[in-house]
């Protein structure tokens, strides 16, 4: 008797469900062709690797869904820093602190991954104490056929086709 009580109830539930109302008008075209991610990378979230060879460096990665497998065959990536999510630079980065001494900002890709690191030149252990701002720029392969001229280390640029291809 309580399962019969139990079915009728759900019966009753779903057979009172429908749509209600109009449909809502056409959203936007929209443009999957070159995305872009934007990541704010705090301080704490750096590890330190240690590869058998080379020096150590800081490391970090994100899920970007956007980095299809299409996009790592036939496509591009193209990825920038902000240390005050204002001025962009194109990685790979090395900022000079003296004449011989620099930090090398740089990322790696994969289909839905991307890593950010950190590798001071002389291999010593760095300070993070500022959050970093990263933005990753997906790139069909053709977007990048259709603009043979972009340079796609310039973040003005990669903006501009971006701007004109998501209209």
């Amino acid at each position: 008797m309580k399962n019969l009580l139990i079915l009728l109830t759900v019966i009753t539930l779903f057979s009172s469900c429908g749509k209600d109302g109009a449909t809502g008008p056409q959203g936007p075209q929209g443009n999957a062709n070159v995305v872009a991610g934007n990541y704010d990378v705090k301080y704490s979230a750096w590890s330190i690797y240690t590869p058998s060879q080379g020096l150590p460096f800081y490391t970090v990665s994100v899920t970007d869904n956007d980095i299809t497998s299409s996009i790592v065959s036939n496509g591009s990536v193209s990825a920038f820093i902000s240390f005050d999510n204002n001025t962009w630079y194109n990685l790979p980065y090395n900022d000079f602190q003296t004449p011989t001494f620099f930090i090398n900002y740089r990322f790696l890709y994969s289909t839905d991954v991307v890593s950010f690191d950190i590798v001071p030149s002389d291999g010593g252990t760095l300070t993070l104490y500022n959050d970093y701002y990263f933005k990753v720029v997906a790139i069909a392969g053709s977007i990048k056929k259709k603009h043979p001229n972009t340079n796609w280390n310039n973040y003005e640029e990669v903006m501009k086709v971006m701007n004109q291809e998501n209209k």
